[in-house]
């Protein structure tokens, strides 16, 4: 047989496995294709550079990717870089609701931080980019310190997403991130038909705000400052009229069952605190001006911690003693017990533990107050945050609740702020 026989032969078999295995994964290349069309169009997967500008071009854009991993720590990462943040926000989730129009005159220059430090060694790492100048400087540092970021606990070390400063959220370019949002996508099989509309202009439902993710599509992700919109929320207090604790399981219920966050313990680590003192106060010689407060309760979560044993000691040197020795430090320190210190009720809360924006407003006016004559801090407009939550439509979850609906429940929620507290 002479070569050009086999050679034509052993091609046209090599046409028959190609042909054979192009049938086999037509159906799989036509399954994947239709969710990647619909991840590409609702903008599920754009990258961390097109998020940024995205953001940094119209501050109407909402991110909150459903079924890939958010960018958004990439995304502050990259902005508290830059040298255009000059006043943060540090600290967990009970800190995502401090806004930017809070803090004008310097609202274009404000980036919320929270979800950046959810521990200890997590603020530490991050207080120590900013000090060894791998973030650039802010002129104001706004740092929220959770209870069980300082109790004594018999427990292994504990995470730090910023030990490896090389970690980073799996890329949306990787095959792998896009196959877990295929199955995440069928495990909850809801096919946003719109997005595959030529002409679907891609708002949220809600605010119209430009959408980036089917999570923002539906009114909830990350606004262009970095905090967070949870309309799901807002539109639960409207139909309810009605303070409801909706974390799940409930935080009444992690706090009398002592799980979560809420582990039986016999009081503050003190070497924890005075470990977040040193990293605050290095800070501050950096020049920068260092605040610090301690996030509410909903006032039942505050009355069964100060009463359920194994918790009691804990919470009442979180409560009383912390604030003194940041005070002491030269490090202002205001402590929110509950949304009564300033003579309002539950409604004002989220769930348990998170703040909403309103409550907000009266953390940040007292630090303003607090802050030393002249200090870049103290040019924050009071007045500015009095009208913000005095203005049309505000309910007390929410300072900008989705235009269009009209609240029944806003003169009840208002009776029940003092007018010393407005």
């Amino acid at each position: 047989m002479s070569r050009s026989s086999t050679s034509t032969s052993n091609r046209h078999i090599l046409a028959r496995v190609c042909t054979r295995a192009g049938f086999f994964l037509a159906p799989l290349v036509l399954f994947a294709g239709f969710f990647e069309m619909i991840f590409w169009r609702a903008r599920e997967c754009w990258s961390t550079r097109r998020v940024i500008e995205a953001l940094e071009t119209d501050p109407q854009t909402l991110y909150g990717p459903r079924y890939f991993a958010s960018n958004m720590e990439e995304i502050k990462r990259e902005r508290l870089q830059s040298g255009r943040m000059q006043v943060v926000a540090l600290g967990s989730s009970r800190v995502t609701q401090f806004r930017a129009p809070m803090f004008a005159p310097m609202e274009h220059e404000f980036l919320n931080a929270g979800l950046m430090a959810t521990n200890t060694p997590e603020l530490l790492s991050m207080i120590g980019f900013f000090t060894e100048n791998k973030f650039s400087l802010p002129r104001v540092l706004i740092v929220g310190i959770d209870p069980w970021w300082i109790k004594k606990r018999p427990a292994p070390e504990i995470a730090n997403r910023w030990k490896d400063r090389s970690e980073r959220i799996a890329s949306t370019t990787a095959a792998s991130a896009h196959v877990d949002a295929i199955r995440r996508f069928c495990s909850n099989f809801r096919v946003p038909w719109p997005v595959l509309w030529r002409s679907a202009a891609m708002k949220d439902s809600l605010y119209g705000y430009n959408a980036i993710g089917l999570g923002a599509l539906s009114g909830n992700g990350y606004l262009a400052d970095g905090s967070v919109l949870q309309s799901d929320y807002i539109l639960d207090y409207i139909k309810t009229g009605r303070y409801v604790d909706r974390e799940v399981p409930p935080v009444i219920e992690r706090i009398r069952r002592r799980t979560h966050q809420f582990g039986a313990t016999t009081g503050v680590d003190w070497t924890e605190v005075d470990r977040i003192i040193k990293a605050l106060s290095a800070l501050k010689s950096r020049g920068v001006e260092v605040y610090a407060f301690l996030p509410p309760f909903s006032i039942e979560a505050d009355q069964e911690l100060q009463k359920t044993s194994g918790l009691d000691t804990w919470y009442a040197e979180y409560r009383e003693k912390v604030p003194l020795r940041l005070n002491a430090a030269g490090i202002v320190c205001v402590d929110v017990r509950s949304p009564a210190t300033y003579g309002l009720a539950d409604d004002y809360m989220i769930d348990g533990f998170h703040p909403g924006d309103v409550l907000m407003t009266y953390i940040l006016e007292e630090l303003v107050r607090r802050a030393a004559p002249h200090s870049v801090l103290s040019s924050v407009k009071v007045e500015q945050l009095r009208q913000l939550r005095e203005g049309p439509g505000v309910i007390p979850i929410s300072l900008h609740p989705p235009p269009g609906l009209l609240p029944s429940v806003l003169p009840a929620a208002r009776a029940t702020v003092p007018a010393s507290a407005r």
